[in-house]
């Protein structure tokens, strides 16, 4: 089961993931090597498609009863200027035979004081990035981690929450 971890920058993608496998060692964690490593344009677009190709074929030798989160696995499906790729990578990350999402944010009218808080790279164009999250998580199971704006932490019920969630998913 792919799990795809999502939020914008600073949410706590990373923090949920390590409470994620204190809980659940035998989940694995995935999260792919930026631009400036790989490169850019075409050659970090065929980089990802492996990617998808490999974490599912990973899948399948576990027969799909291994949970692989894979932190920011739709971000280009969400952020790329590229249409075309754009369309592609969703198309990829939709072939997935199990998979789902989750996505850490926190309400509408608290996404100022959280990017303000945590100097998130999106800034005021937080709606915008949630907006275009939102169009491409409509094409997956997605559980909805909505931090508490009074800290914006996760906290131990969103861990359980997402717990609960991939085992309901594995079930499926």
């Amino acid at each position: 089961m792919i799990v795809f971890l999502e939020g914008l920058s600073t949410v706590g993608k990373t923090y949920l993931i390590d409470k994620l496998l204190e809980q659940k060692p035998e989940w694995i964690r995935f999260k792919g090597a930026g631009a400036i490593n790989i490169g850019m344009q075409s050659r970090w677009q065929d980089y990802n498609f492996w990617m998808h190709n490999n974490i599912e074929r990973l899948d399948q030798i576990n027969d799909y009863k291994r949970v692989i989160l894979w932190d920011r696995g739709l971000t280009d499906a969400a952020y790329s200027e590229d249409e075309g790729y754009r369309k592609e990578i969703l198309r990829v990350s939709k072939s997935h035979i199990h998979k789902c999402a989750v996505f850490i944010a926190t309400t509408e009218e608290n996404w100022p004081a959280l990017a303000a808080k945590r100097s998130s790279k999106e800034g005021k164009d937080f709606k915008t990035h949630v907006d275009k999250y939102m169009k491409v998580l409509s094409s997956f199971a997605t559980c909805p981690v909505v931090i508490n704006p009074d800290n914006f932490h996760i906290e131990d019920e969103h861990i359980q929450q997402v717990i609960d969630f991939v085992n309901e998913r594995m079930k499926a």
